[in-house]
């Protein structure tokens, strides 16, 4: 699984982060899966490049998404800050995603 760190540690310490986009083509004849790991207090809806919501991935868990819509990007728009515990530091936080024709387990942990 080749994931790509979508939001640093910066843009996660603060209040919303600002919606990133993920490039990856997807065919509506084949599935794809938006897959990996949300490593911060937020959870962020997965959008289509039209911004209709298609999914979302929960803070501090694995995500995994069955995609059956042609569309170009996915775009994660945060949108609820979550309750963390004062011991999670900021440094940590970090969100990680990949879009793949291949569905794959997606384990706890993005090692």
């Amino acid at each position: 699984m080749a994931l790509n760190r979508l939001y640093q540690p910066a843009d996660l310490g603060g209040g919303l982060p600002i919606d990133k986009t993920l490039e990856g083509r997807t065919r509506a004849d084949r599935p794809a899966w938006v897959q990996g790991f949300n490593l911060s207090p937020f959870a962020f809806e997965i959008q289509d490049e039209g911004g209709t919501p298609r999914s979302i991935a929960w803070p501090f868990a694995p995500f995994k998404h069955k995609v059956m819509v042609r569309t170009e990007k996915v775009n994660f728009h945060a949108i609820a800050q979550q309750t963390i515990n004062l011991i999670v530091a900021a440094a940590q936080f970090a969100v990680y995603a990949e879009i793949s024709e291949h569905e794959q387990d997606v384990v706890p942990g993005p090692g």
